[in-house]
């Protein structure tokens, strides 16, 4: 949700209100307004809905009680005459699951015999215009309908579990503003265009904090790595088992690897003891190869660390690996895939094989927010340019202080077309229906991996290429 200033005068909103009251023949309040009404509102939804009229009272007292500073909650009804005929609520969340999807409409309901004269509309509109001008630029709706809430304009998001488990169908909508301005201001000067060179320098700061907070986080485990010996990390441990069928009947054992964009270096210390004879790793951020270098070292591992620009890595990686492996999370902090591919080539001796397993492209699609597909798919459509002060650990959120970040989406062709563009050969395609960290508001925690909720579409959530440099090249 976007939250705007909320502390203009309510009178501006009056010329509106009563121009749908003129309209419709009835009058549309908001009981903010009305404080005397709350004894017959709250029974009134509570006749309606298997809640407490306890429940609603409160509600709109806590409503009343904030004034013209308060969002949510807010309560609305028509009335006939003084009757109310139909009513709707905001509030944080309507019994689900999904915080994240907030303020959430609720209650909506019409008296049976005021049915069919649009009021459910012109209710819904009231409701979003009185939002917006107390700040709130988007609004959600809980429903078991189905086409009902879009022939009024409201735009199905995906389905949401409520709260006894049951799926509902999640619906969201721009809010306007009385005079049909929109919350969000369209007239704010559009910011310079960033070059990919200052926007590669500005994800490595990030990431240069990323390190710090990661390192001690629970997810990354550094700990625990360093105190067993034999311990290798759950993602290091899927990448190998896709790998492993491309790999002689020793598996890793007499071999040297590359781990490309490396960070901290908990995956890369777990292809050592995967049986690798020699291991690498690269990353362009500073501080987390410092921290790489601490774990190796407090790990007894021998192992060699680069920084530098992966898309580079042959330039000033004077050698060649007999595997070269990419993780989870990494080439959407790439412009572009051509010079990557051929780094990877030069990369390899002839005969090795390169592993990436990634998020799949169908995430950046769904906006890693939902099951609705809301952004584009296919690759060149531009960096995604945003600002976070947290990561995917635990506990992150305020510890990042540079908290510009910028992506780039890469589809199959993309990826694909790159390792064939540069000679490489393609031996296994995977598409997986797991995800190593919660790419997805929904998915569950199943062991140590993230997967769909039983009851909703099985989709692919990350995915695995394997290729292989020729021994004889063409």
């Amino acid at each position: 949700m976007h939250a705007h200033d909320a502390d203009r005068s309510l009178a501006q909103n009056k010329p509106f209100r009563e121009e749908a009251a003129r309209a419709s023949g009835f009058e549309i309040v908001p009981v903010r307004e009305q404080p005397g009404i709350i004894e017959q509102a709250s029974a009134w939804f509570a006749s309606k809905w298997d809640v407490a009229t306890d429940e609603y009272r409160t509600s709109m007292d806590a409503c009343c009680a904030a004034g013209e500073g308060g969002t949510v909650p807010q309560w609305y009804v028509a009335l006939d005459d003084g009757k109310i005929v139909a009513g709707a609520g905001v509030i944080d969340n309507d019994f689900h699951t999904r915080p994240d999807l907030a303020p959430n409409v609720c209650a909506v309901h019409v008296e049976p015999e005021w049915r069919g004269l649009g009021i459910a509309r012109k209710l819904l509109d009231f409701v979003c215009r009185d939002m917006a001008d107390l700040g709130v630029s988007r609004l959600f709706l809980l429903t078991d309908h189905d086409g009902f809430y879009e022939r009024m304009g409201w735009r199905f998001r995906e389905m949401v579990r409520d709260n006894d488990g049951a799926m509902g169908r999640m619906y969201e909508k721009e809010t306007t503003a009385a005079g049909g301005r929109a919350t969000e201001s369209a007239s704010e000067p559009s910011p310079k265009p960033l070059s990919d060179a200052t926007r590669i320098a500005e994800n490595r700061l990030n990431w240069d904090d990323r390190a710090e907070v990661h390192a001690a986080s629970e997810f990354y485990e550094v700990e625990k790595l360093i105190a067993d010996p034999a311990k290798v990390s759950g993602t290091a441990q899927r990448d190998y088992n896709v790998l492993r069928p491309h790999l002689p009947e020793s598996g890793l054992a007499g071999t040297s690897v590359l781990h490309l964009q490396c960070h901290i270096g908990t995956d890369t210390l777990s292809w050592t003891r995967l049986g690798a004879r020699e291991v690498w790793g690269l990353d362009f951020s500073p501080a987390s190869l410092a921290h790489a270098r601490r774990i190796a070292q407090r790990a007894g591992a021998d192992i060699t660390y680069v920084q530098g620009d992966v898309r580079y890595a042959a330039d000033f990686i004077d050698r060649s690996f007999d595997a070269v492996v990419t993780g989870t999370g990494a080439i959407c902090w790439l412009p572009d895939l051509e010079d990557w591919a051929r780094s990877i080539a030069r990369l390899l001796v002839p005969g090795g094989v390169f592993l990436l397993r990634d998020d799949h492209p169908l995430l950046d699609a769904l906006a890693y927010e939902g099951m609705t597909v809301t952004e584009d798919y296919l690759s060149g459509t531009g960096c995604i340019d945003y600002e976070d002060d947290g990561s995917y650990t635990e506990n992150s959120e305020g510890a990042i202080a540079h908290t510009a970040n910028h992506n780039w989406r890469h589809d199959f062709q993309e990826i694909l077309g790159s390792l064939l563009e540069a000679g490489l050969v393609i031996e296994g395609f995977h598409e997986l229906p797991y995800a190593e960290w919660h790419a997805l508001p929904f998915l569950e925690r199943t062991n140590d991996v993230w997967t769909m909720p039983k009851g909703m579409p099985l989709i692919p959530l990350c995915f695995a290429v394997v290729a292989r440099k020729p021994r004889v090249l063409p």
